[in-house]
């Protein structure tokens, strides 16, 4: 979506993926509980959502994002490209009971548009988020089709996420941002699976 440039220009390199399948699989793995760091939201959309007592937004979490968002959207806008930011409800990781499955990382997205039309991911390289240690973050591109504008996606996540009551010497959830689930405002699902990066 952007043209060809210098390496050294680029201020964040962008991962593409080589082939992206789209699947629904029988079952999806066991729900983890979203990160604190939950219902983070482009600038652009306010939603309210109720959540449990013990719940609490991390409100710093969500305007960090935003201004990373719109770093990224000038920075777009630079090359001549154009975006459509998407505002985020929940987002979390599904873990298998097979330790070494890859974790799929589940996004709830204010939009009534059926992600099962995703074409093509972009996934940039990830940054550390400063304020959590091993929080890392990185934008989601997804092209609905080759004349439909890309729509942004902020993602945060646990890079050293372990399940509760796992041994303290266990190794992480293995997690290479390879297994995305979107889910839409109406609850439709589409799993997407990356099989391979590329730099860009």
């Amino acid at each position: 979506m952007a043209p060809n440039r210098p390496r050294r220009k680029q201020p964040q390199k962008k991962r593409k993926p080589a082939t992206t399948a789209t699947t629904e699989p029988e079952s999806m793995p066991t729900a983890v509980p979203p990160t604190t760091a939950a219902d983070l939201i482009a600038p652009e959309t306010i939603v309210e959502r109720e959540f449990d007592e013990d719940f609490e937004i991390d409100t710093a979490a969500k305007a960090w994002i935003a201004g990373i968002v719109d770093q990224e959207k000038a920075r777009l806008a630079s090359l001549g490209a154009t975006v459509t930011p998407l505002a985020v409800a929940n987002f979390g990781l599904l873990v298998d009971s097979d330790a070494n499955a890859e974790a799929t990382n589940r996004v709830e997205l204010v939009s009534d548009y059926d992600f099962a039309g995703i074409s093509q991911l972009l996934v940039s390289e990830p940054m550390a988020y400063p304020a959590r240690p091993n929080f890392k973050f990185v934008h989601v591109i997804l092209f609905p089709s080759a004349d439909a504008t890309p729509m942004l996606v902020p993602y945060l996540y646990d890079s050293e996420f372990r399940v509760d009551g796992a041994d303290a010497a266990a190794p992480p959830v293995k997690n290479a941002l390879t297994e995305w689930l979107l889910i839409n405002r109406v609850g439709q699902r589409a799993h997407h699976r990356v099989a391979g990066f590329e730099d860009v």
